[in-house]
């Protein structure tokens, strides 16, 4: 039966749906109201299918808060007694989906009350709803302080999300109650617990990491070594974030030299804690400016990780015997992988320390390059071990080291504290870095250029050790292939057994795992009619004839990565020309790189090299740059479409697809704004600029895209459908600059300026970052209507 209170809404709803109402807006909130009453006062549908479009009809976030209560209780009914399991879940997801206030107590209310399953779909419901971070934390606390009561799924699901909430809460994860979860999920009796409590801690310190509280996130480590949950991976992190968050070398110091007194036993990880408490060692002492002391300390941690390389050999099998049969374990691959990858990152460390010591003399550059030439080989090595286990973490880049956390890049780069480095230095260091893999590396590290030298041994082909490595890489490459197509040809034997599905000749003939294949035998065969009696002890031969094997190794992008970052400083000029010079070694020599790869990475370098030139006021450079990247990601698109057909027997490699074409769908978004951006700030043609975003919004609907189209709608003179937008939007600190322009537009003038400031404090600590985005703010005409305001004119450091 309605109740009495629903009968008065739904005559209320009545009475003024009939009534002349003074705007349009209030005439379509009267309707709704209508509409939703007559919905909840409905009888029910035999049918359970129109049951559950029912359900979901009155769950739409759409209708806002209109007869909210009425509607979480006639949901509520429908999830816990309805006697279909399709409307139950309809009406649970209907709950999560309208966010309405009373949403997350009711979602929390039907644990315990309906199946195991739907306790998954409600635990799902609940966790994106800002209203449910207090119940979250208090039900899994619960949890695991008294009897258990929730499903397992519905456990991972909320546990899962239990460290983010906890980042969000003041002082959160700082209390033994907030991290007895922790504790206690860590030896729970079910795998799937103990996975999701490792991801539920590393989401915790992902999200005190983004909130920049480094000290808080310091507390929060200490808090959890002390309570037992994995002390020496907690000084891990803590020596990682002194250096890389806090810039702070002594107290990384501290926390290394208690990683090596770490005990040698245990897993794999465990194992290795002293040699990561000699890296962090090595890299606070180089931090200091005591770079041959470092340089011992790199040496050690490299002899630590080396000599744990030998064992398991069960795991490793002979780098240059020919495998016959799968390793039984490929895991122990990975770990192995992983060894040697740090060892190769210990010489590049340690040549940087003697570039640094001795300033880059001539002298100091031939040493360097011999430890540069020798993590080549590693890399090497990594890569054939990672073919021979089927490991999928290989080296075939250097991006691996330079990317790695405990890169340079990583550890000296980020500090934001007192004793930070220098930029200049560590932008010097990077450069360094990218010359020396240049120079005993030629062509795979484009953008960089390679140190004039006489020494024979840094060319690949000439030194004998990297040449075998190479050979024995390529057979076993081709060993791969060959598996991964017998493997694909027996699943599509089954496929056809089973449902009669089958491919077309043709495609079966353009399958990219047949044509991996195919393409490596021939490439070998055709080479041993060309060798026919050719000396292979010579250089140019062996450089003529196997001129393929290095194109096994794929390009480093740190060319683009340095010069996002250099923009990011705000030194456009510099990122533009090392954009540029990586775009003509590319255009020269792209090795091992596939085409898909090389025309996303173009694209990325021509993004950065528009919008630099957007940064130097020459807009229409900028617009023919940027216009390029479009071109080029489109026809990217296309051709992963049709890639992705040929291929679309493979689950795998159907995933793999859908994700690129997402990603350059995306890439292609970011290039249109930055038209769109280009077009009204700096050509002054706002209509040109309407048409580029607008395309940009249909491919990329995201969030920071959702703000700018408020904005130009704002723009145009839609100001309700703009503050529409606005009151749905989750606000975050990439969004601030954006909702300052937005809100100036609408004439929010106090809100525009404590957004700017917002965006100022928390957005750009680097005082060359800072200045650029003043002046960009300045001379925006988003913001025009505060110029005559003195507290913008003192944000924006204008006099």
């Amino acid at each position: 039966m309605l109740g009495l209170a629903l009968w008065f809404s739904l005559w209320f709803s009545l009475w003024f749906s009939l009534c002349p109402l003074p705007t349009s807006a209030q005439a379509a909130s009267a309707n709704s109201d209508l509409d939703v009453a007559a919905r909840l006062a409905a009888p029910l549908d035999a049918d359970p299918a129109a049951r559950a479009e029912h359900a979901r009809a009155l769950g739409a976030i759409e209708l806002g808060p209109v007869l909210a209560d009425e509607r979480v209780a006639w949901l509520v009914e429908r999830a816990s007694s309805d006697g279909d399991g399709e409307v139950r879940a309809a009406a649970i997801e209907a709950l999560g989906a309208s966010a309405l206030p009373g949403a997350a107590r009711a979602l929390d209310g039907l644990f315990g009350g309906v199946t195991d399953e739907e306790e998954r779909l409600v635990a799902e419901a609940l966790v994106p709803l800002a209203a449910a971070r207090e119940l979250l934390v208090t039900r899994v606390q619960a949890e695991f302080r008294g009897a258990p009561t929730l499903a397992t799924r519905a456990l991972v699901v909320l546990l899962e999300a239990y460290g983010p909430a906890l980042a969000d809460r003041p002082g959160g994860g700082e209390s033994a109650a907030e991290r007895a979860p922790f504790v206690l999920g860590a030896v729970h009796p079910e795998r799937r617990v103990v996975v999701a409590t490792e991801r539920s801690v590393q989401a915790l310190f992902d999200r005190l990491q983004s909130l920049g509280d480094e000290a808080r996130t310091d507390r929060v480590l200490a808090a959890f070594g002390d309570s037992g949950y994995r002390p020496y991976e907690m000084l891990f992190r803590r020596a990682y974030l002194a250096l890389a968050g806090r810039g702070d070398p002594a107290r990384a110091l501290v926390h290394a030299d208690a990683l090596i007194a770490a005990p040698r036993r245990g897993d794999a990880r465990a194992r290795s804690w002293p040699a990561y408490g000699w890296h962090f060692r090595g890299a606070a002492l180089f931090a200091r400016g005591e770079f041959a002391e470092a340089r011992g300390a790199f040496e050690r941690a490299g002899e630590l990780m080396g000599a744990l390389l030998a064992e398991r050999e069960d795991l490793r099998p002979d780098l240059f015997r020919p495998r016959t049969r799968f390793p039984q374990a490929p895991a122990g691959g990975a770990i192995l992988v992983d060894r040697l990858e740090l060892v190769a990152l210990e010489e590049l460390w340690q040549a940087l320390a003697i570039l640094a010591e001795e300033d880059a003399s001539d002298a100091a550059i031939e040493r360097a390059l011999a430890h540069a030439r020798q993590a080549h080989e590693h890399q090497w090595r990594s890569e054939l071990l990672a073919l021979r286990t089927d490991t999928e973490a290989g080296a075939a880049t250097w991006d691996v080291l330079f990317e790695n956390d405990l890169a340079p890049a990583r550890l000296l780069l980020a500090g934001r504290g007192d004793a930070a480095i220098a930029l200049d230095d560590t932008l010097a260091w990077q450069r360094w870095l990218g010359r020396l893999a240049a120079t005993v590396a030629p062509g795979e590290v484009p953008g960089f250029e390679p140190w004039p030298n006489e020494l024979a041994w840094l060319d690949p082909f000439a030194d004998d050790a990297r040449f075998a490595l190479m050979l024995a890489a390529e057979a076993e490459e081709l060993n791969q292939a060959a598996r991964d197509w017998n493997a694909t040809q027996e699943r599509l034997a089954e496929r056809a057994a089973t449902d009669g599905g089958l491919l077309e000749p043709g495609d079966i003939r353009n399958h990219p795992k047949l044509l991996r294949e195919f393409g490596l035998r021939r490439r070998i065969l055709e080479r041993e009619r060309a060798l026919d009696g050719r000396d292979l002890g010579d250089v140019a031969v062996r450089r003529d004839a196997f001129r393929s094997l290095v194109e096994m190794r794929v390009p480093s992008t740190l060319a683009l990565r340095l010069g996002q970052r250099l923009r990011g400083e705000g030194r456009s000029a510099d990122a533009r020309e090392h954009a540029e010079r990586a775009l003509r070694d590319l255009e020269r020599e792209a090795l091992g790189a596939g085409a898909l790869w090389l025309e996303r990475t173009r694209a990325d370098l021509e993004l950065v090299v528009g919008a630099s030139y957007t940064d130097e006021n020459q807009p229409a450079r900028a617009q023919t740059a940027l216009l390029g990247a479009v071109r080029r990601l489109e026809a990217l698109e296309n051709t992963l479409v049709e890639r992705r057909r040929a291929s679309s027997d493979d689950v795998e490699f159907d995933r793999t697809f859908e994700a690129w074409i997402a990603e350059t769908r995306r890439m292609r978004g970011a290039a249109l704004t930055s038209l769109a951006v280009n077009a009204n700030v700096r050509l002054g043609e706002p209509e040109r600029a309407l048409e580029f975003f607008e395309q940009a919004f249909e491919l990329d609907p995201s969030e920071f895209n959702r703000i700018l189209l408020a904005c130009y709608r704002a723009r145009s003179g839609k100001q309700g459908e703009a503050r529409a937008i606005l009151e749905s939007v989750a606000v975050e600190p990439a969004l601030y600059y954006n909702l300052a322009c937005t809100h100036a537009l609408l004439g929010d003038d106090e809100l525009a300026l404590d957004y700017l400031a917002r965006e100022f404090r928390e957005n750009h600590p680097n005082p060359e970052s800072l200045a650029r985005q003043q002046r960009w703010a300045a001379s925006d005409p988003d913001l025009a209507s505060l110029s005559g305001d003195p507290r913008f004119r003192r944000l924006v450091g204008a006099r």
